[in-house]
């Protein structure tokens, strides 16, 4: 954990000019780095609050890329990891969407989802929002989340600057307690797209465990009592008890917060020493993101031309076979190797792994040229 890392070097990914290919990396090199982080928040979820937070969530990330979806589109050029509410069979969410009509699950998925979110320019946050839900259709929602916000304000306020989280409505960044004073009617007139979102520090890249994703892991923690009660009132739950529901687990974290919990989690390493040591898994991607790290979009895009888009190791294609292309340099950087199209070549993601930067042999001669 302690090696885990997000470079300058990792924004490269975003330019890769191909969607197919860019949405594929997008997915193989961020995904393990934030499923690590996951595993760890989520393991200092179930420590703070006694609770098994798998029972009742399931994973939500963007992109959803598919291999074998005929058209690739990058619609919001993010990336983000995280978790939602479990569907449960029978049970229509109270949550209406923009038609009136119950949410329709997306992916199995409730309304809400808790994530770690990567942007374009190099900016990483963890964030609460919800999604494609109106407000005029569910007052009754957004009048039983003030009430429990309300009724536990204190302690959530509380959380939320020990954590530097910041409440937003909608896309409007506003006073947590002001949004608590108005009524439902009066904020729906402001906006009929009304939402709830809390979101972390912004963190730039570079990013160690150290500088920025301990933090990040921390607001996570604490933003989970939220996404729960949330949760649970989508699901139909009696206010009341979800309002004790709430009261108990922000009850835990300041004996948490008091007990010296949370000076071990910031201060120390000792609550993800127990993780799975997978950083290694996201390591081999390095070579993968090498290749379009320093090598201009127009570059990149004139070898896999040149090459017809065809792996010159084994033959196979984009188009024909769905696989992930990369742009190798024939002789490495690390032994001198230039950013000029003559030292370039096309190989697929697994010939490329399996060549790695020992090997200088040239395989555009190797493969006959296909019409």
């Amino acid at each position: 954990m302690k090696d885990l890392a997000f470079d300058l070097k990792d924004i490269e990914v975003f330019k890769i000019p191909d969607p197919k290919t860019r949405l594929n990396i997008l997915q193989k090199y961020f995904f393990p780095r934030l499923e690590i982080l996951m595993d760890s928040a989520l393991s200092l979820v179930q420590e703070v609050y006694e609770i098994n937070p798998y029972e009742n969530t399931s994973s939500s990330y963007r992109p959803r890329h598919r291999q074998s979806a005929k058209v690739n589109i990058d619609r919001w050029g993010d990336v983000y990891l995280g978790i939602s509410g479990k569907r449960k069979p029978g049970i229509n969410t109270t949550i209406k969407n923009k038609h009136g009509k119950p949410y329709s699950y997306y992916y199995g998925n409730l309304a809400f989802r808790l994530a770690f979110r990567i942007n374009s320019d190099g900016c990483m946050y963890t964030e609460l929002f919800g999604c494609d839900f109106n407000a005029r259709h569910n007052i009754k929602f957004l009048e039983d989340v003030k009430h429990v916000f309300d009724e536990n304000h204190q302690a959530l306020q509380a959380l939320m600057m020990l954590n530097h989280v910041s409440f937003s409505s909608s896309l409007q960044f506003v006073s947590f307690q002001k949004w608590i004073d108005q009524k439902v009617e009066e904020l729906v007139s402001e906006d009929e797209n009304l939402n709830i979102g809390f979101y972390s520090d912004l963190c730039y890249f570079p990013l160690e465990f150290d500088r920025g994703l301990k933090r990040l892991n921390l607001a996570f923690v604490a933003i989970y009592p939220v996404f729960e009660v949330i949760r649970c009132l989508q699901q139909g739950q009696v206010l009341d008890e979800v309002n004790e529901i709430m009261m108990n687990m922000l009850s835990r974290y300041e004996s948490w917060v008091h007990s010296g919990g949370y000076h071990n989690a910031f201060y120390g390493n000792t609550y993800l020493d127990d993780v799975s040591s997978e950083a290694e898994d996201y390591a081999s991607y390095d070579l993968e993101l090498d290749n379009y790290a320093f090598t201009r979009a127009g570059l990149w895009w004139d070898v896999l031309a040149r090459d017809k888009w065809t792996c010159r190791s084994c033959g196979r294609s984009t188009r024909v076979d769905g696989i992930t292309l990369h742009v190798d340099h024939i002789l490495p950087r690390s032994q001198g190797g230039m950013d000029q199209i003559s030292n370039l070549q096309t190989l697929c993601a697994k010939c490329n792994l399996g060549k790695s930067n020992r090997d200088t042999t040239d395989l555009r001669s190797v493969l006959p040229e296909k019409d």
